[in-house]
């Protein structure tokens, strides 16, 4: 995969931007960035690691973490980051308008994925010439990528990207690489610039930590049926010690001015998670909803103690990885034995 754009000039009080086509915008190795399209407010915060809450809804199955850093301004041309697991090697590096980044479970092939990476730009413009990534699947375990090499004009760096684990504590750490420039007038401070250079930044440690949480599987009851008994149940996930069954009336996006209801799960044995609510207390709360009154449900997972997950495509996401939804009707009879 490559791009070539020129997509920056910068002078010392003027900021020129260029028009180009996105560099970036997924990567089939596992990592992703995702332009936040929430329905509710401003889904992501400033800086930070968070499990990702809408981890389903953005094809992670197996569950994510969602790292965010603050914008850095226009200088920046590309952000390098660093996972934990492999502190002295970056697992990906990603264009530097975006402040947002998903380290995925999903399986990958092989062990792994290398990254060839290179950044270029023309000293005398200031413009990208080159930002591309060259995938490679690893076939043997063990892979320590390439050195990181900066010169004025071109980084080269190898990153290794293999999948976040279940179970395991993240920490994450980015490295900017930006854009200086030596004027040709020290009197003429709009004079343009002479020569552009890289330089790299150092690097910045995220606030937090952050466990990949799958989205739990809703066992029963099946989709369109009442609850037997009150009783709700889903699969255990890994690493989880909270959950929760939410139920809404009538919504299935769980809005919050939506009539939700919130109940705490139990882990129960080998069966999974329970939640139970009685169906006289789900008829009477849920009175006034109209003809079928059709009430949406799903279950969601966290880690006790840790920042609580965090949507990045849905604001009404927030605070637990959810499951799939489902939904049953407070109306519905079941039919007369034969």
């Amino acid at each position: 995969m490559r791009a070539y754009c020129g997509w920056r000039r910068v002078f010392p009080l003027v900021l020129a931007l260029c028009v180009c086509a996105p560099l970036v915008t997924g990567c089939s190795w596992g990592g992703e960035i995702h332009t936040p399209t929430g329905t509710g407010s401003t889904p992501t915060p400033s800086s930070g690691a968070a499990a990702l809450a809408d981890a389903r809804q953005l094809n992670h199955p197996n569950g994510a973490i969602l790292i965010t850093w603050p914008s850095q301004g226009e200088r920046v041309l590309a952000y390098i980051i660093y996972r934990s697991s492999s502190p002295d090697t970056p697992i990906d590096i990603v264009d530097g308008r975006t402040t947002s980044y998903i380290d995925s479970a999903n399986p990958v092939s092989g062990y792994g994925t290398t990254l060839d990476c290179t950044l270029s730009i023309d000293p005398n413009t200031g413009f990208v010439q080159e930002f591309s990534k060259q995938p490679s699947a690893i076939t043997t375990p063990g892979s320590t990528g390439g050195p990181l090499t900066v010169t004025s004009q071109q980084l080269t760096v190898t990153c290794v990207y293999t999948p976040a684990q279940s179970g395991l504590i993240y920490s994450y750490q980015v490295r900017t690489v930006y854009l200086d420039y030596h004027t040709g007038s020290l009197t003429d401070p709009l004079q343009h610039p002479s020569e552009y250079r890289l330089l790299l930044g150092d690097r910045t440690l995220l606030p937090g930590v952050a466990m990949v949480i799958a989205p739990p599987m809703l066992i029963a009851p099946i989709s369109g049926s009442l609850p037997a008994n009150g009783l709700f149940r889903c699969s255990h996930v890994s690493g989880a010690s909270e959950y929760v069954l939410d139920l809404c009336g009538n919504d299935p996006s769980f809005a919050p001015s939506s009539p939700r209801l919130l109940v705490p799960g139990i882990v129960d044995g080998y069966q999974g998670v329970a939640a139970m609510i009685s169906l006289t207390e789900l008829q009477q709360r849920y009175a006034g909803l109209p003809a079928p009154r059709r009430v949406y449900w799903r279950m969601g997972a966290r880690v006790t103690g840790q920042p609580a997950p965090v949507a990045l495509a849905d604001a009404n996401q927030h605070g637990y990885v959810y499951s799939t939804v489902s939904y049953f009707d407070l109306n519905y009879q079941p039919p007369n034995p034969p």
